[in-house]
C-alpha cells in the first residue's frame, strides 16, 4: 500500500525521504481507526463484562475485556512482524491513549484546567 504512493517534489514523503534517507519508510496513513481504537478501548476498559458478537457471527459471544486484549494482541504481533495490511501501530496507540484516558485524564486532565483557563482569560482582559 505504501509503495503505491508517488514520491512526488513537495510531499511529505518526499521531505522526510530527504531529511531522513530511506532509513524510515514514511507511509501515508489514516489516524481514524486510532481514534475509533481509543473509544472502543476505553469502553472495553470501563464495562470488561458486557458481552459482544460479531455481526456475521452472532452465535460467538465474547468478553469486552477478552475483545480488546484480542484486538491489542493481535495489533502488537502485526507491528512487530511488520504486516502492513492495517496501520498497527495506529490502533496499539488509538488503545494504550483510550485506557490512559479512561484512568488519568480525569485526574490530571480535567481537574488541573482551572489554571489553564484564568491564565487564558487573563490574557484576553489585556488585549480588551
Amino acid at each position: 500500500m505504501c509503495r503505491r504512493l508517488q514520491n512526488r517534489p513537495g510531499s511529505r514523503k518526499a521531505m522526510a525521504n530527504g531529511c531522513l534517507g530511506n532509513a524510515f519508510d514514511v507511509c501515508a496513513t489514516n489516524q481514524d481507526s486510532g481514534a475509533l481504537m481509543a473509544i472502543l478501548s476505553s469502553i472495553c476498559v470501563q464495562f470488561p463484562e458486557t458481552p459482544l458478537q460479531i455481526v456475521f457471527l452472532p452465535f460467538f459471544t465474547f468478553t469486552a475485556s477478552n475483545a480488546i486484549k484480542a484486538i491489542m494482541a493481535l495489533d502488537f504481533v502485526g507491528l512487530v512482524a511488520k504486516w502492513r495490511l492495517f496501520d498497527h501501530a495506529a490502533h496499539l496507540g488509538g488503545a494504550i491513549y483510550g485506557i490512559l484516558y479512561l484512568n488519568y485524564g480525569t485526574k490530571y486532565i480535567w481537574n488541573n484546567r482551572e489554571p489553564i483557563f484564568s491564565f487564558y482569560h487573563k490574557l484576553r482582559e489585556k488585549k480588551e
